[in-house]
C-alpha cells in the first residue's frame, strides 16, 4: 500500500486535503482553509510531524499513555465503539482527523500507515473551478 494527498475545494471556495491510500481509502481529512497555500501548509506540517507519538490517556487502544505535549496523535473512543485518530501540530491545532473506525485494531493500523507513508506521499489537486451562482 502507498498513499497520496488530494487537495479539494468546497462549494463555498474553501480548501481541504484528504490523505488517501492507493486503494482510495480515506486515512485523514484536513480542516478547511481559506486558500490553497494554507492547505498546502497543512500538508507540509503533516509531513514533518507524521512520526509523532500516540496519546491514548483512556487506554482505548491498549495500555493508557500519559498526557503528551504537542505535536501528537490523539486516539479517542466515542459512543458505540467508534474510534477516531486526530493529529495535532506544535501549536495545538488539529491538522487532520480520521474517519470513524470500527475497531481499536483499525485505529492502530491507521496510525502505523500514516507514520509509514505520510512523509513522502505525492500531492494531487482536484480543485476544479468555482461553481457559478446566478
Amino acid at each position: 500500500m502507498s498513499a497520496f494527498y488530494e487537495i479539494k475545494r468546497t462549494f463555498d471556495g474553501r480548501f481541504y486535503y484528504e490523505f488517501r491510500s492507493t486503494e482510495t481509502r480515506l486515512l485523514l481529512r484536513g480542516g478547511e482553509r481559506s486558500t490553497c497555500a494554507l492547505c498546502r501548509a497543512s500538508i507540509a506540517s503533516l509531513r514533518i510531524i507524521c512520526d509523532s507519538p500516540l496519546e491514548d490517556v483512556t487506554g482505548c487502544l491498549g495500555e493508557p499513555t500519559e498526557l503528551l505535549g504537542y505535536p501528537k496523535f490523539k486516539a479517542e473512543r466515542r459512543g458505540r465503539g467508534v474510534y477516531t485518530l486526530s493529529l495535532y501540530a506544535k501549536n495545538g491545532k488539529c491538522v487532520g482527523k480520521s474517519p470513524d473506525l470500527s475497531t481499536a485494531a483499525a485505529a492502530l493500523d491507521l496510525y502505523n500507515s500514516i507514520q509509514k507513508y505520510a512523509r513522502y506521499a505525492p500531492t494531487r489537486e482536484r480543485i476544479g473551478g468555482y461553481p457559478k451562482l446566478n
